[in-house]
């Protein structure tokens, strides 16, 4: 019989010019969803974790990680959704790029537990997490019901056309300093 994990692990490391992760179909979970990318190469302004598709837990939590030394953490234009908690963490460590560590365009979903996001960058003149509004395709937004939203970014870029946090009657935490 196959071994039952806990959760679908997916992994990528990659010191080239591509993404460590380009996650370009859709995962679907009954258990949990832990994606983790590493991106050491300092030539090109790649994402450690770049995802255009759906994300989904539907009965788990879903965490990603996306490290890059030059480029963005993470990348998220599909949504991401989980029953449970979600954690995005993204780091930008290359301080001469304009890379954010997370830059979310699409819905981000906990349907019952919390959202924790944290975004770092060393970049002067970008922001460590960004909710970006797509045009007619996608909107950023952080939703739970009724639960906590926990943002920790020294800065963060919400943006004004479309972008939303959502904590139902939930509360949203922010630690740093925001930029709308």
């Amino acid at each position: 019989f196959p071994t039952r994990r806990s959760s679908d692990l997916i992994t990528g490391t990659n010191n080239g010019s591509a993404s460590a992760l380009s996650l370009q179909g859709a995962i679907t979970a009954n258990t949990n969803v832990d994606i983790t990318g590493t991106n050491t190469d300092t030539g090109n302004a790649t994402a450690a974790v770049y995802s255009n598709k759906s994300i989904n837990a539907t009965n788990g939590t879903v965490s990603i990680t996306g490290n890059a030394t030059k480029g963005l953490g993470l990348n998220l234009l599909g949504d991401v959704t989980a029953k449970g908690k979600v954690d995005i963490s993204g780091t930008s460590s290359e301080t001469s790029s304009n890379s954010m560590g997370v830059l979310i365009q699409n819905k981000v979903e906990s349907q019952t537990g919390i959202i924790n996001l944290t975004g770092v960058t060393n970049a002067a003149n970008q922001p460590a997490v960004s909710l970006f509004y797509n045009g007619n395709v996608s909107n950023g937004e952080l939703k739970t019901t009724n639960n906590s939203i926990n943002i920790n970014a020294d800065t963060l870029y919400i943006d004004s056309n479309k972008a939303t946090v959502n904590a139902g009657t939930g509360t949203v935490t922010k630690i740093g300093r925001a930029h709308v």
